[in-house]
């Protein structure tokens, strides 16, 4: 625990923290400068390199992101694009495994995450996840209205 009372300092919230890249980039930037051993993590949905149409991952490490925790919630590339329905084109999963492999080369520290839904195949998850060489965490699904048979 840093002198501050913080553990570490993690970017994350309603919406996709990289869809302000100027902004995330500046904060951490400053963050770093003025608490260098608080480490710096991003909750993202790994698709910024694909919004982007460039690679963001040098940009994250050079401004003091030291880890990411990426959602997959899938192994299927045809169910990634039903769940998380992203905006980049067909390429979804595909992108966000191409993120995490950027960001362990940049040395950027990852992890995946999954929500346990029932429709999904989480060895398989389990499975990309250790192909990828990183860790696995699940949450626990809570359907809301309309999800209760999936």
């Amino acid at each position: 625990r840093e002198a501050s009372g913080f553990d570490s300092i993690v970017f994350a919230g309603y919406g996709e923290p990289t869809l302000k890249l100027e902004e995330l980039l500046t904060s951490a930037k400053e963050l770093h400068h003025l608490r260098p051993a608080i480490p710096l993590r991003l909750n993202t949905n790994g698709l910024a390199n694909a919004h982007y149409k460039r690679d963001i991952v040098l940009d994250l490490a050079t401004s003091g992101i030291q880890s990411v925790s990426v959602q997959l919630n899938t192994a299927d590339a045809d169910q990634y694009l039903q769940i998380m329905k992203p905006k980049t084109g067909q390429s979804g999963l595909d992108d966000v495994c191409s993120f995490v492999r950027n960001c362990m080369s940049a040395g950027i520290q990852a992890e995946v995450t999954a929500v346990e839904r029932p429709d999904v195949d989480m060895e398989a998850v389990q499975g990309l996840a250790k192909e990828l060489g990183v860790e696995l965490r699940t949450r626990s699904f809570h359907p809301g209205p309309g999800e209760a048979n999936l």
